[in-house]
């Protein structure tokens, strides 16, 4: 953007230049299309309109000018015009590449904010799911603990069964127990794959925004 200012000016500059070359060529070719009007002993008009100039200068004028005798030949004129027209033309196509620019920019910029945003989201997402599959991860190993209890428990309470020294029901109870634990160890197995999927999952998808992050940049 700012090497397109910087042209911008510079065009603005070489447009003036040449505005000024041409506006003194026609203060040139005003004064003597007035002359020639003079010599030639019609009146001279109060104003004189460029854009009539050769229909305005008489015979004589012309004559001088295909001579080369007047101050500003008209075909030197007419180059300064085009030289005028083509800069401001390319002002114009600088200026409009300026305008473009500075809307791809602000473009870029949106989309860079908005990613930001997004990414940041990704990475609170992901960090919560790491909390989560850590707390998993402790629960799982204390109900691996409560299961090894419980099988201790169920296997005492059949030998105090068999010794006449407990219940049925306390084998029972025992063996429910365990099942219990064992079920509870499942599930939180079940859980923890899934909290590891979604984690994937997340690295993957903040993967994919900071590589369109990246390309945005570039």
């Amino acid at each position: 953007l700012d090497t397109l200012d910087v042209e911008v000016v510079e065009a603005e500059k070489q447009l003036a230049a040449v505005e000024a070359q041409a506006a003194s060529m026609r203060s040139s070719l005003q004064a003597d299309a007035q002359r020639s009007f003079a010599n030639s002993g019609t009146s001279i008009p109060l104003l004189v309109d460029l854009d009539q100039a050769n229909a305005g200068i008489t015979a004589e004028r012309q004559a001088s000018v295909a001579r080369g005798a007047a101050s500003v030949e008209l075909d030197d004129f007419d180059i300064a015009m085009k030289q005028v027209n083509e800069q401001r033309a390319e002002l114009e196509r600088q200026q409009e590449a300026t305008v473009q620019a500075r809307e791809q920019f602000e473009s870029l910029k949106t989309t860079a904010e908005a990613e930001v945003v997004e990414l940041a989201e990704i990475e609170k997402q992901r960090l919560n799911n790491v909390a989560v599959q850590r707390e998993l991860e402790r629960q799982r190993k204390i109900a691996s603990e409560q299961i090894r209890l419980a099988e201790s428990a169920a296997r005492r309470a059949e030998r105090l069964a068999k010794k006449s020294a407990g219940t049925q029901r306390q084998v029972e109870d025992s063996r429910s127990a365990l099942l219990s634990r064992r079920a509870e160890f499942e599930g939180l197995g079940e859980q923890l794959i899934a909290q590891r999927n979604a984690l994937r999952a997340n690295e993957a998808e903040r993967g994919r925004q900071q590589l369109g992050a990246q390309q945005t940049q570039s």
